[in-house]
């Protein structure tokens, strides 16, 4: 990864709109994995407790904002820009106050687990936003990684009445795919402050019947319409969480 650039165009990005930001004061804080309520989760609406032993996501571009919803992506990629942030904030009424910039490949099954540094302008914040990436072999993965050519993989069980089965599931988003809103009414004040993202699984599941997926094998194959639910679901705030965290 190659942080020092990065955080450059974060700073450069982050003075853009001049104002407020020109002169609060700037700071790096790491972005951690904050499994929260994810590992164990229960129960769905037909009854499954569930435990994701792991759930890779392939993400880019995470995004700290105040003052609402910032859809900066898509009207910069509507005017033509990309996906380069060249004006963030002062649209759909957010200003994006802090970026970690690049694409990650990420389990959000392991708590702690470093994403990378984000540069922020200290303050306060009310949302976090990020963008689904695929995985491609330039970001280390083996040539035979389910992941590959995908945007997150689920691996864990599902239990109820006493019977547990196994699951494993591959999905894709969209490439301009963006999940924003995800609340975080945080200040932030002092420099190395770790922010937490993680996937909330409360909900996750609900309206896939794991047993009549697996029938009589220890293994559910989730089917399309399964696996349609599961792509809806994690395109939206509600199953992302973000905090800050005590320093280690």
């Amino acid at each position: 990864m190659h942080t020092p650039l990065y955080c450059a165009a974060a700073l450069l990005l982050l003075s853009a709109c001049g104002g407020e930001s020109d002169e609060a004061a700037r700071a790096l804080c790491p972005v951690v994995v904050d499994t929260g309520a994810l590992v164990t989760a229960g129960p769905t609406d037909l009854g499954y407790t569930t435990t994701l032993a792991r759930a890779r996501v392939v993400i880019h571009d995470v995004q700290l904002d105040r003052g609402g919803e910032s859809h900066t992506r898509n009207l910069l990629k509507i005017m033509g820009l990309g996906v380069a942030y060249a004006h963030p904030g002062h649209l759909a009424g957010g200003d994006v106050l802090g970026e970690l910039p690049g694409r990650h490949v990420v389990d959000l099954a392991q708590d702690g687990r470093l994403v990378g540094e984000a540069t922020i302008v200290l303050g306060p914040f009310d949302s976090v936003g990020f963008g689904f990436g695929q995985a491609t072999l330039e970001d280390g993965l083996a040539a035979d990684d389910p992941l590959l050519g995908h945007s997150i993989e689920l691996v864990g069980a599902a239990s109820r009445d006493g019977r547990t089965v196994r699951f494993h599931a591959v999905l894709d988003q969209d490439l301009d795919r963006v999940v924003v809103g995800i609340p975080f009414p945080t200040r932030i004040d002092a420099a190395g402050t770790p922010i937490g993202f993680g996937l909330l699984g409360a909900g996750l599941f609900d309206g896939v019947d794991f047993f009549a997926l697996a029938g009589e094998a220890d293994d559910a194959a989730l089917d399309a319409p399964a696996l349609a639910r599961l792509r809806r679901a994690l395109q939206s705030h509600e199953h992302f969480a973000a905090r800050t965290r005590p320093e280690n």
